[in-house]
This record gives structure tokens, C-alpha cells and sequence, in this order.
């Protein structure tokens, strides 16, 4: 064999600046002297013995690396071209980045630019990832005789990312008098008391499957009230007139039980409870609320929300709320990440150190791109109807860069009929800190759902528009 070493410097130096100039062509043979690679070979790695190259669809993407014959050789993964006999399959980037689009097999081949009678295929092998366990999460599954529960909350194929989860639900044999299912349903339905068992299986192939029991019952007591997010409530001040929805908040475990409704009263305070859980504060104190089930078994024990209602205050408390925005990131989140801060919330926190923030249109910040057109705006729902007539807005700092210099604010009681509360709120720019909060009047409002809408900012330099605080209330 010639010395292939000293033949390969120059040439790569002359093969690099033609590969820039011409681009990946196929077409394109450098010229060279071919003999210079007189028993240069090429072998695809991670191959098996049978050159198949087996990659899970799962993965998405796999890095293609490729064996050089002798050692001493070295090409770049750029000086490769790369051909897959089925594009629908894979795709394979100049760098031999492989794209997984598919399940199945097909040919890959890599040709050495320079001389692409040195090459190297292998067949490429997009397998499925198998569902290789189901797990029944549940340990106590029952049903009310003559009711229907669906199951497929309590079973979960694993791994999570495989290719084909759908699970097919069948009543065991011996269980056909206790329980039925529809074909293709996870829905049970109680036929009689008793327990019953119901076969869960993958139809992905791989065979896996599980038992699922189910006590078909008489009647199903409440055995725990959940306040969620109503329990930060606790210890909070509130003004007089607002209005919480706790009710909406409040759910029973298990969530089949077959009394659900709860009760709300008044232990103590100056508020108005009605018998869904919608409390309004009537005068200054301590506010108790008491929260039962209502069922004849009487299992569960009774939860209480106390908090205080102060006359001096005229904003209103927060800890229920909950804050939207117009758009979601590729990322799927629906704010612009800034270190530890930028989520929705932070625009009802009530610490001037977090804030809501949103990349401005046709900017991007990391992966975070808004098109030119988009409307940015951000929605809070205050969970009931609240009546208000001023709002008070606070600014990230004294940098225009980050500040909105003009809102619009509509109202709603159902998240998608907005009427106009007022348009065109001139905010800013502020560059005095002593003016970074603003509280305005606005028109006498009453509705559970805010839009504000932004309509200017700082549009020659900064890519991010952020909310410090926002909040409404009634003088």
C-alpha cells in the first residue's frame, strides 16, 4: 500500500475549501489522485455482525460514526456523503446526525468525498419502543353498583415514551356478572356487588399485560376533602367585598364517592357563604369557614379555612388567583424562562424581585421565539366575580427596555367574551424608580376574568417585556 498519510494532508486542506465552495453536491469528485487511497476502508460503528444498525424511534436522533481502515487515516464526518434508500424513514445531516422519522428498515450508506469508491452501507433498523410493563396504580378500585368507572387513569404503560401506549380492556372470565365493557372503551360499568377482575393489555406487540381488580359496592363514602389551592387562604388578608369561590377549588377522595357534595359554613366572621362554596366578605375580622361531607358515612374529617378581612385594604388578595398569557414557546411553556424568575405567577406574588416575562414580537430570547404579529397578553382569573374600579401595576425596574409602555385591559366571566373595561393605559416609559408602581381608575367592572393586553414598549433594543405585579380592588 502507498503511504496514504502524506497524501491525505494537502488533499484535505484542498478538499475542505472546495466542499465550502461547491456544497454537499453529490455530483462533485475532488481531484485528487485516487491511487493515494489504495486500501482505505470504511465501516459504520454500533453495526452488528449481520451490518444492521439498530436505533429505538424513541431516541429521535443518533450520531453516526464511522471507522476509518487504517486507524491512522482521519476524515471528517463532513467528508462523508450520506444516502438512505428510504427518506421516510431517516434523514442524515452533513455531519452524519441521523433524524429518526419511522418505524422500519432500510439502507444507509456513506461515500468518502474524495473518492466515493470509498464507501460503507449498513442496513438501518428504526425499531419501536416496546411497552415492557403496566402499572396498576391503584390499590383499592371500587365502583358503585349500577354506576361506571373509568380505569384508565389507574393503569400506566412503561416507559412512558413508547411509541404505542394504547391499551385494550377486557373483563376476565368468571367477572362477566359483575362488570361489563364496551368494546374499545376503558369505561366499566357495575352490573352487581362483588370483585371483579379486568385484563389490561398493550397493543403494541410485546405481549405485556395486567390484572386490574375492581369491588363493584354499595354506596362509596367520602374519605378526604382536598382543599388544593383554597388552603392558601389560610391566614390571609382580605378587604371587604371580595369575593371566594372555594368550591371550586375543594374536591372529595376518592373522586367516585358516591355522595359528592360538600357542605360550607360560617363558623364565624362577617361574610356570606352560599351552599356552593362562594364566600364574600361583608365586614372586618376573623373569617372561619367549615367544610363537610355530606353523606351518611361521615368518614371524612371536616377541613377549615380561617382568614382575616382587614376594612383598610381595598386591593384584593391573590393566593387563589391564577395567571395565563397569550402564547406557548416551543418549550411548551407559556412565559420567557429569566433565571429564576418570568413565570405568570410572579405577577401576582407580591414580591417586587419576580415578575412576569414575555419576549417581545419578532424577537427571540434562547429558545423563546414571538412572531411579529402576535398580540402579547396575559389573562388573570380570579376564580369568582369580583367588582373593581382601579388596578395597580408595578414595573420590573427603571429600564425601558423591559417595561410595557401602554396596556388595554377587557373583562369576562367566561375566558372568551371580552367587553372593553379601558383601552390605551398609558404606563410608561418610567425611568424614575420612585414611579414604578402606577395605580389608576378605571371604570366600575364586575367579572371573573382580566385580559391585559399590551400595545406598546420599547420596540429599538430588548427582547424581553416583563409584569412585576398587577392587581384590581374597589375604593
Amino acid at each position: 500500500m502507498k503511504s496514504i498519510y502524506k497524501y491525505l494532508i494537502a488533499p484535505f486542506c484542498l478538499i475542505a475549501a472546495l466542499w465550502l465552495a461547491v456544497g454537499c453536491s453529490e455530483e462533485y469528485k475532488y481531484d485528487t489522485d485516487y491511487s493515494s487511497y489504495d486500501n482505505v476502508s470504511l465501516k459504520m460503528n454500533l453495526v452488528d455482525e449481520n451490518d444492521v444498525l439498530s436505533v429505538k424511534l424513541a431516541n429521535k436522533t443518533h450520531a453516526l460514526t464511522i471507522a476509518v481502515i487504517p486507524e491512522n487515516v482521519f476524515i471528517d464526518s463532513k467528508a462523508y456523503i450520506y444516502e438512505v434508500e428510504d427518506a421516510s424513514i431517516a434523514s442524515v445531516a452533513d455531519d452524519g446526525m441521523i433524524t429518526l422519522l419511522k418505524v422500519g428498515t432500510t439502507t444507509l450508506t456513506a461515500k468518502f468525498r474524495g473518492n466515493q469508491e470509498i464507501s460503507a452501507s449498513c442496513t438501518l433498523e428504526v425499531q419501536p419502543t416496546f411497552v415492557r410493563e403496566l402499572k396498576v396504580t391503584g390499590t383499592d378500585i371500587r365502583v358503585e353498583e349500577g354506576k361506571e368507572l373509568d380505569l384508565a387513569p389507574f393503569v400506566v404503560a412503561i416507559p412512558s415514551d413508547a411509541d404505542n401506549k394504547k391499551l385494550h380492556y377486557e373483563v376476565k372470565a368468571g367477572s362477566e356478572e359483575l362488570v361489563e365493557i364496551a368494546e374499545g372503551s376503558s369505561v366499566v360499568k357495575a352490573l352487581a356487588k362483588g370483585t371483579a377482575t379486568i385484563m389490561v393489555s398493550a397493543t403494541d406487540g410485546s405481549g405485556i399485560s395486567a390484572e386490574v381488580t375492581v369491588e363493584v359496592t354499595g354506596k362509596i363514602p367520602v374519605e378526604r376533602i382536598e382543599l388544593n389551592n383554597a388552603a392558601n387562604l389560610n391566614g390571609k388578608k382580605a378587604p371587604i367585598g371580595q369575593v371566594f369561590n372555594l368550591g371550586a377549588l375543594v374536591t372529595v377522595y376518592p373522586s367516585n364517592a358516591s355522595e359528592q357534595t360538600l357542605a360550607y359554613e360560617l363558623v364565624a366572621g362577617n361574610a356570606e357563604v352560599d351552599e356552593n362554596g362562594v364566600v364574600r366578605t361583608t365586614g372586618e375580622g376573623e373569617v372561619e369557614i367549615k367544610i363537610s361531607a355530606i353523606d351518611e358515612f361521615q368518614v371524612a374529617t371536616p377541613q377549615t379555612i380561617k382568614f382575616t378581612v382587614d376594612a383598610s385594604l381595598t386591593l384584593f388578595e391573590r393566593s387563589l388567583w391564577f395567571v395565563d398569557t397569550s402564547i406557548v414557546y416551543a418549550n411548551g411553556k407559556n412565559y420567557t424562562t429569566d433565571n429564576a424568575t418570568g413565570n405568570p405567577e410572579h405577577a401576582i406574588d407580591g414580591k417586587d424581585n419576580t415578575y412576569l416575562a414575555l419576549t417581545k414580537p419578532g424577537k427571540k430570547y434562547n429558545q423563546e421565539v414571538t412572531p411579529a404579529d402576535h398580540v402579547l397578553f396575559f389573562v388573570v382569573d380570579m376564580k369568582a366575580e369580583q367588582e373593581f374600579n382601579y388596578f395597580k401595576y408595578k414595573h420590573r425596574n427603571n429600564n425601558k427596555n423591559f417595561q410595557i409602555f401602554k396596556i388595554s385591559m377587557y373583562g369576562s366571566n367566561d375566558n372568551e367574551n371580552y367587553t372593553v373595561i379601558q383601552e390605551d393605559i398609558v404606563l410608561g416609559p418610567q425611568t424614575d424608580s420612585k414611579l414604578l408602581e402606577i395605580e389608576q381608575s378605571v371604570a366600575l367592572s364586575k367579572c371573573r376574568y382580566i385580559k391585559v393586553e399590551f400595545k406598546d414598549w420599547y420596540k429599538d433594543d430588548g427582547t424581553n417585556v416583563c409584569v412585576a405585579e398587577f392587581n384590581v380592588g374597589k375604593k
